[in-house]
């Protein structure tokens, strides 16, 4: 079975899909980085591109690398939140297993996007509650999946994945807390050392 077979057989059926997946060791870490790129990608198109009737966002202001960490740094951020908390509770998914599952489950709602962004030129402003049952249709069938996959990867009931999800989400959050003290942190010994190498270039000067 080919990778796209494979995706396809996933989206149509994830339990048998995620379960194959887990026991003959398939999916694609390759196919996996390409989701997630096109996830950044899809998301870049909606925000600028979606039709000016629909679109709320302000185009000349859009932050290409936001809409990167809003995509590709959440979601690597997840699968590293995901693998520590779930090998703290004996999760038997690998952190490859972890990468794939999440890339997979992504599928429905980064094609939610492209589409939105393509219906939204050939829909009138009546007709707004279709945008948004795409998206929203997309996005509840990426989170099942997820759900889906993270059962069957980590052998979990389904009460113990919900609450490895909360827990995965709140370590997300204390990823990007952590991240941005330490941006913050390195900025200042930059700054410190540029401040330090002017003053000795100045009395050198001198």
């Amino acid at each position: 079975m080919n990778v796209f077979k494979e995706m396809m057989y996933i989206l149509m059926h994830p339990i048998n899909g995620f379960e194959d997946m887990k026991q003959y060791k398939t999916g694609s870490l390759y196919a996996a980085g390409i989701v997630s790129l096109l996830w950044f990608f899809a998301s870049l198109v909606h925000t600028q591109y979606t039709s000016p009737w629909f679109n709320a966002n302000d185009t000349e202001k859009t932050n290409i690398l936001l809409i990167f960490v809003s995509t590709v740094v959440l979601y690597i951020f997840f699968t590293i939140s995901n693998w520590s908390i779930c090998t703290l509770f004996d999760g038997e998914g690998s952190y490859i297993e972890i990468v794939i599952v999440t890339a997979y489950s992504l599928i429905p709602y980064v094609v939610s996007l492209f589409a939105v962004s393509i219906f939204s030129y050939f829909l009138s402003l009546d007709e707004y509650m279709f945008i948004n049952v795409i998206t929203s249709v997309g996005l509840l069938y990426s989170v099942i999946m997820l759900m889906i996959g993270m059962i069957q990867i980590h052998q979990y009931n389904f009460i113990r994945m919900g609450f490895a999800l909360i827990v995965s989400v709140i370590g997300v959050f204390l990823i990007l807390f952590l991240s941005f003290l330490m941006l913050m942190l390195i900025r200042e010994i930059i700054e410190f050392f540029r401040t330090i190498t002017n003053e000795l270039l100045m009395r050198s000067v001198v």
